[in-house]
């Protein structure tokens, strides 16, 4: 049995106040989606599960994964590799514990292997991902449609690599990766921001199940283009640093296309 420590610790940035970095102290690898063996009830709740984020450094940007999902982002999965650290976000001062329980024997070299299915793995969701043309890495978040009520999902943790891409959605003053809501009738309008860490082409993809939705369309503000993400899941833009962040807004309504 391990226990970690960890604290709802004030930082200079109040958007990273509870973060703590632990590991994975076993020679095999972890499931994050184990049924026993974890005690982290100090966790943020995030959706009724609880977050954690890995570095992955072939997208220069961190990933999430929860703890009752089907998919994360930036290719992380539910399998920790051992001696491989994580962040998790403390809702109080107390620690992580975890036992043999959590341990698996497969997946101890699965570093950032994404799910052999569709990305999106249910219908409801919906994964969007931006891509420097240049090679300067990639992000990418999650909306999860089918919740109960509109919720806060894992927050934004930014690269320290200045030159990759961050996007995010939006939630009040809230940066996220995940977002969950109910459904596309009480949401007919998603922002999505977008910072390019350096001038550039970039490339837009969008992972999701067409047959769920009767529309999907990509608005960008800047070049006043509306694109059909069901026709073509594709979209290609140029951007520089000192475009407005909230550049795109994603409709799940009828909107004529341009």
């Amino acid at each position: 049995a391990v226990s970690y420590a960890v604290t709802k610790n004030s930082t200079a940035d109040p958007l990273l106040t509870g973060f703590n970095l632990i590991g994975n102290p076993y020679p095999s690898a972890i499931d994050w989606k184990a049924s026993s063996g974890w005690t982290r009830s100090n966790l943020l709740d995030s959706g009724g599960g609880y977050d954690m984020w890995i570095w992955n450094p072939a997208t220069s940007n961190y990933g999430v994964y929860n703890s009752l999902a089907a998919t994360g982002t930036n290719g992380i999965s539910n399998f920790i590799a051992p001696m491989q650290g994580f962040f998790v976000r403390a809702d109080s001062n107390a620690s992580v514990q975890m036992t043999n329980d959590i341990r698996v024997h497969t997946n101890a070299s699965n570093w950032f292997k994404p799910h052999a299915d569709k990305n999106y793995d249910t219908p409801e969701n919906i994964k969007i991902k931006i891509a420097s043309q240049s090679k300067l890495g990639s992000d990418e978040v999650l909306l999860k449609f089918g919740a109960a009520s509109n919720q806060a999902g894992a927050a934004k943790l930014y690269s320290t690599i200045k030159t990759a891409p961050s996007t995010y959605l939006t939630s009040g003053e809230r940066e996220l990766t995940v977002r969950y809501l109910t459904n596309t009738t009480n949401n007919p309008i998603i922002p999505l921001a977008f910072k390019p860490g350096s001038d550039g082409a970039y490339a837009m993809t969008i992972d999701f199940d067409a047959a769920n939705y009767d529309f999907v369309v990509l608005e960008d503000t800047k070049t006043k283009v509306t694109h059909d993400l069901k026709d073509n899941a594709t979209y290609a833009f140029k951007a520089t640093v000192t475009d407005a962040f909230d550049r795109f807004l994603l409709h799940f309504e009828a909107v004529p296309i341009t």
